[in-house]
């Protein structure tokens, strides 16, 4: 009854919201999971466990060489909805628990450009981090506080007012279903902005989980489908699960694979932090690794064995940047709790699957399938240990490499794309395919000549950047320090590092994936020549602006003619 009230309000808004009589353009549905490596989709679907995805890599274009424009969620996010690199958008990452404020401006996003072609605009899921916690209530504060050892209610009052509120709705969006801070963490106990009205859904899972977060996530999406197949107008719809990332403070319910109250950060996250994760749906969870069972570390390791390429626990970083040798080896503790992360990972996975399979079905059943083009992608993805690292913050493989699949109507047969995309195509490719004018200069380029002609010439290399400064705890940090660096292609893959703020040892890292496919050997101290011409060019894509391939200097044409 209540999920039936909810949609009900929803009803009212979208009928509002139509700006067209009739619909002649096509729909876009863009499926945004969070920090799933390509690796998972690659082994998931090798095992037969991800028919739905399945299904769009049997019928759609896949992008295998797909780069994040930014490893982490804020930088990345921003970027696909605006076209353009960060330097541009200015969202260098914003965040929840360190405070850094929201730079982008919400009036460039795409959903501003679609409305005057005639579209509805629908967001369900998250958005970058922070959003909703400018308004907290004293109740939630002090719920917040009591979970923390250290501050006051009033303290994360004055901390949490310079965030949006949850009542805020963003320009350009018809519907506006997004998760409200710090709830978004947490899969079971999350609080939504209805187009700015707080609505706090645990209820639905108390005692027991009746409504996950990323099944109500599909639930929203399919509901929108079915609803405005009925209303004339073309249609764009973001779905933005929170899996896979983590359950963390200050949400209710931190979850850990590797539970130990004894771990100096344990009121934060719950155990070891290689082992705080995402609970997967009860349908779901203990389906590869059952935590139930006293062999389940063995049966899950049967078809799902924990991948240690060559990069996993490097044991020679001498000639990695300072960050990196700081990194302690992977101890037998923390390789058990990896491995049961990785494996829940997998298992919430599914449940992105099951959320595909949902949004296809709906297409189907409304005769809106031959109209409507599909993109399911990743905002980044994740490190398990590579370079002993843990987390998504860095440049190397693991945390840029994104599957990116678009389903276009009318194909029928499998394509693959090898060339260099990146986040920041995206949102010129949904204008291109909507008649909409930007209303930026954008920096990425449509993908609908690609899609058409696979060896059409293409980027030689596209930039990548980290600027989250307050991860940044100096040269003693075990995080990466700022960066900016270029991903190479064009037949010869490499990337190019540069660590801009570092004074002492290793100020750059120089990888030929081509030889060195792990990223083992930096090159950085001693292909001195390359790195003298290389330089160049990444200052000038530091710096870049727009997608005009004939004008001198533009990213387009930086990318095009770089020559090193």
């Amino acid at each position: 009854m209540r999920k039936r009230l909810g949609f009900a309000v929803l009803v009212a808004i979208l009928t509002g919201a139509i700006l067209t009589p009739a619909q002649t353009k096509s729909n876009v549905v863009v499926i945004m999971a969070d920090d799933i490596p390509m690796s998972d989709i690659t082994t998931m679907v090798a095992q037969s466990q991800l028919p739905n995805i399945k299904g769009l890599l049997d019928t759609g274009i896949e992008f295998t060489q797909a780069i994040s424009s930014g490893s982490v969620g804020s930088t990345a996010r921003i970027s696909v909805l605006t076209g353009q690199y960060a330097q541009n958008h200015k969202e260098f990452g914003a965040d929840l628990f360190y405070g850094g404020p929201v730079r982008h401006n919400e009036a460039t996003l795409l959903p501003n450009w679609l409305r005057p072609a005639g579209y509805i605009t629908a967001k369900v899921g998250r958005t970058i981090p922070g959003y909703g916690a400018g308004d907290l209530t004293t109740e939630e504060l002090q719920g917040i506080a009591a979970m923390h050892p250290t501050v006051t209610a009033e303290q994360l009052r004055l901390f949490y007012s310079t965030f949006p509120k949850c009542s805020y709705m963003p320009p350009g969006w018809s519907i506006w279903f997004v998760f409200c801070e710090p709830w978004t963490w947490s899969v079971h106990k999350y609080k939504a902005s209805i187009s700015g009205t707080k609505m706090d859904f645990s209820s639905y899972n108390t005692p027991v989980e009746r409504w996950h977060q990323t099944d109500f996530v599909a639930d929203v999406g399919d509901w929108f489908i079915r609803t405005a197949a009925t209303l004339g107008a073309p249609w764009f719809l973001e779905l933005a699960p929170v899996a896979y990332n983590r359950e963390l403070w200050p949400g209710p319910d931190v979850y850990n694979v590797c539970p130990d109250p004894t771990q100096p950060q344990a009121w934060w996250y719950g155990g070891r932090y290689s082992g705080v994760s995402e609970r997967p749906p009860l349908r779901h969870i203990n389906t590869i690794w059952n935590a139930n069972d006293p062999n389940g570390v063995a049966l899950a390791s049967l078809d799902f064995s924990f991948p240690t390429p060559p990069s996993f626990d490097e044991e020679d970083v001498s000639d990695k940047p300072t960050w990196v040798q700081n990194l302690p080896r992977i101890s037998a503790e923390d390789f058990d709790c990896l491995q049961k992360r990785y494996w829940r990972r997998l298992e919430t996975v599914k449940s992105i699957d099951d959320l595909v399979g949902k949004v296809m079905k709906a297409l189907a059943e409304t005769g809106q399938l031959d109209n409507t083009y599909v993109v399911f992608m990743a905002d980044n993805g994740n490190n398990d240990g590579h370079h002993r690292y843990n987390e998504k913050l860095s440049a190397y493989e693991n945390s840029l490499r994104i599957p990116l699949i678009i389903r276009r109507p009318g194909t029928t047969t499998p394509v693959k794309v090898d060339k260099l995309v990146l986040g920041v195509d995206i949102a010129p490719t949904i204008a291109a395919i909507a008649g909409a004018t930007p209303n930026i200069v954008v920096d990425g380029r449509s993908l609908l000549p690609l899609m058409d002609n696979p060896s059409l010439p293409w980027r030689k290399m596209g930039l990548i950047q980290h600027t989250l400064g307050v991860w940044d705890a100096g040269e003693a940090t075990t995080a990466p320090r700022e960066y900016y660096g270029l991903r190479i292609g064009n037949g010869n893959p490499r990337l190019f590092l540069n660590y801009p703020k570092v004074q002492t040892g290793v100020r750059g890292e120089y990888y030929k994936m081509a030889t060195d496919p792990y990223q083992l050997n930096n090159l950085y101290g001693m292909a001195t020549t390359e790195i003298t011409n290389i330089s160049p060019w990444l200052n000038a894509m530091k710096v870049c602006r727009g997608n005009n391939p004939t004008t001198v200097g533009s990213c387009a044409w930086l990318e095009n003619n770089f020559n090193r």
